[in-house]
């Protein structure tokens, strides 16, 4: 009786278990959907309401914030679009995927992990440039050194550790099941490690950053194109906070996969929001444009109205200015072409008289010679 009552224990232990396990995996698959609409959401809105977009400008001449936020926002679709048909597989089939399959999901996941931390790292940089510089950086042509790295870092570093053995399959830190190899173990470790310490980094440059940007703004010499400059700064820093909580959650998620002895309500909450990462951004770039200024685009102020009406009447008093010109130049070439008429009279009722006082000047010299 005794065994039977344990036996009938640990059925209703496993149907518990698998039952808390496929809530799980569902809360997964609509916090993915979910993300992956907000991704989609926030880049539409970019390409229609965004700076940039108002001012009919093509994306690579955005503002860096708003460039910034499009390229993460692009990115971050991919890789939910991937966790979303790795948690789709896992509820359809009831089991874990293949080594091979879990391969190609962990170069995604380890590749969304590796492109979050770049990019605090890259805005923290930014953000250093552009106060030690205060003015706005013009990229132009060379914008391909900012994000063309971004994008191939994390896709090259993900492709070339799953010809490690043991490390992208199910033996590595991205399958979730219980059973991992050594190497799995000491990778997470060493990950879970340099993400901590990249944190730490950035977020003390952050808060010196803002620190010295809010001193530098009470000086009167900057200038617009300084403040601008500023803003910005402030503006990318967003990202450090942004990434930083992500991989916060995804190292709850690693640590899940990795000692499968979480409790099941933390389970649930390390899954729903280490899919949310979409609705952060959206949020985040809420509150820049709801409390920080982004534009660095030159925007015209407009005149009052006594100004428009001044401008008005010297326009006015410059055409009538115009218009008598063009009556004093006409008056003059009429003159001269009247003079030019009559001194071609004149020419041509010359010839009779200089003949006869070129006689009268002959019979003179005459007249002396006979004198003589």
């Amino acid at each position: 009786m005794a065994d039977d009552e344990q036996a009938m224990e640990e059925n209703l232990y496993a149907i518990r278990d698998g039952h808390w396990k496929c809530q799980i995996q569902y809360a997964g698959v609509a916090a993915s959907g979910v993300t992956v609409l907000a991704h989609i959401t926030l880049i539409t809105y970019l390409n229609m309401h965004s700076v940039g977009a108002a001012a009919g400008l093509s994306p690579g001449k955005w503002p860096l914030t708003e460039r910034c936020f499009l390229h993460m926002a692009l990115i971050n679709s991919l890789f939910g679009c991937g966790q979303l048909l790795d948690l789709l597989r896992i509820c359809a089939m009831q089991s874990t995927a293949p080594s091979t399959e879990c391969k190609g999901f962990a170069v995604v996941f380890h590749a969304r992990v590796i492109s979050e931390c770049q990019m605090a790292v890259i805005a923290v940089c930014l953000a250093c440039v552009l106060y030690s510089k205060s003015r706005p950086l013009n990229l132009g042509s060379y914008q391909w050194r900012l994000f063309v790295p971004m994008d191939l870092l994390p896709v090259c570093l993900s492709v070339s550790l799953m010809f490690v053995p043991d490390l992208m399959g199910h033996g590595g830190p991205w399958c979730f099941i219980s059973i991992h190899s050594d190497l799995g173990l000491v990778y997470t470790r060493a990950l879970v490690c340099v993400i901590c310490v990249l944190w730490v980094g950035c977020l003390v440059t952050s808060v010196v950053i803002v620190c010295l940007v809010s001193k530098r703004r009470k000086e009167s010499a900057i200038g617009e194109v300084g403040l601008n400059a500023l803003r910005t700064a402030e503006s990318l820093l967003v990202f450090v906070p942004l990434s930083f909580v992500n991989l916060f959650i995804l190292i709850l998620a690693l640590a899940w996969s990795v000692y499968d002895n979480l409790p099941h309500d933390l389970e649930l909450a390390v899954v729903t929001i280490s899919n949310l990462h979409g609705v952060f951004y959206c949020f985040a770039y809420g509150l820049i444009q709801r409390y920080c200024t982004i534009i660095t685009l030159p925007t015209p102020k407009k005149p009052s109205a006594g100004l428009q009406l001044q401008e008005l009447n010297s326009m006015e008093s410059a055409r009538e200015r115009g218009v008598m010109n063009i009556h004093e130049s006409m008056a003059r070439l009429d003159a001269r072409q009247l003079e030019a008429e009559q001194r071609t009279v004149e020419r041509e009722a010359s010839p009779g008289r200089s003949s006869d006082a070129n006689q009268a000047f002959t019979n003179l010299h005459y007249v002396e010679d006979i004198e003589i």
